[in-house]
């Protein structure tokens, strides 16, 4: 059976499975909410699952129980404890033998994970580059994880606005925007807790423009093609079992691969042109982005 408590009942947990060992009953604890408990019940894959909360109360699920038995309310830690190992052992031994069903197990990742297969997230952020001011963007992607550590996924980023091209911010700004794949490894991932932290690679092909907004015979663009490689940090705190706020920071290396440049009137700009110089000149680049997410999870 499962046992999940509050941080507070911790104390209340222990003597509750230590009852259990004494009924010959096998239990597995972990930290957590009545959400993730009730979640557990869904799946099916325990005897029982029990639920503590710190004012000495507990909640039990039984699979072929349409509603949840409340344990009466304890003064003491000792006294929950017992009370909740008589309920449970009342409905689990009516014969006074033990027995422990296959389902007891530990679950593997896709039952422990099945609600939680998939993440859509999206928000606002900034980049900080070596070319150009900071950028405010906005990023969208969708994640799946085949294992409970580790998700794949793809992304998109842009800017929002163009911002002036560092070497001639007079007459030049940029703008980008960024499509690739990304894998997450989760590192951080206390039982029942709502903070959670992932490792990120990434890569993506980018799109990187620079326009000149000069006179009618300067005025037109270049671009820059290439990819980029992407290592970063992030973290989500969960709201309800579905939904969480997160923050990612990835340090972003950039490749410009390919280049062109073209006048808004169609004829190519002069060789001396602050366009065609900003677009030769741009090589290996940094960038520092950071986004702040909105996490739904399912």
């Amino acid at each position: 059976m499962l046992v999940v408590t509050e941080r507070e009942a911790a104390h209340t947990a222990r003597l509750l499975v230590d009852e259990l060992d004494l009924l010959g009953l096998t239990s597995e604890l972990e930290f957590g909410r009545q959400e993730n408990a009730e979640a557990a019940h869904e799946r099916h894959r325990y005897r029982a699952v029990v639920w503590l909360h710190h004012e000495h109360q507990a909640r039990i699920w039984l699979p072929d129980e349409a509603t949840p038995h409340d344990v009466a309310r304890s003064d003491s830690d000792q006294l929950a404890a017992l009370r909740t190992a008589e309920a449970l052992r009342g409905r689990l031994l009516p014969g006074g033998e033990a027995r422990r069903p296959e389902n007891d197990s530990q679950p593997d990742d896709s039952d422990a994970n099945e609600l939680h297969r998939f993440e859509l997230f999206g928000g606002p952020g900034i980049i900080i580059s070596s070319y150009a001011e900071p950028l405010p963007s906005f990023s969208l992607g969708l994640a799946y994880r085949p294992l409970s550590q580790i998700s794949v996924g793809f992304f998109a980023a842009g800017s929002l606005v163009r911002n002036a091209w560092q070497s001639d911010p007079e007459q030049l700004t940029a703008s980008q925007i960024s499509l690739g794949a990304r894998v997450a490894y989760r590192w951080l991932n206390p039982p029942g807790g709502p903070l959670h932290s992932d490792l990120l690679l990434r890569g993506s092909f980018r799109n990187l423009s620079i326009r000149d907004e000069g006179g009618p015979m300067e005025r037109g663009s270049a671009t820059l093609w290439g990819p980029t490689v992407d290592l970063g940090i992030g973290g989500t705190y969960e709201l309800t079992p579905w939904f969480g706020l997160g923050l990612e920071t990835c340090l972003i290396v950039g490749f410009p691969l390919a280049r062109s440049a073209n006048l808004d009137n169609g004829m190519a700009p002069r060789e001396d042109a602050p366009l065609v110089i900003a677009s030769e000149s741009a090589g290996v680049d940094l960038q520092l982005a950071t986004s702040f997410l909105a996490i739904a999870s399912w």
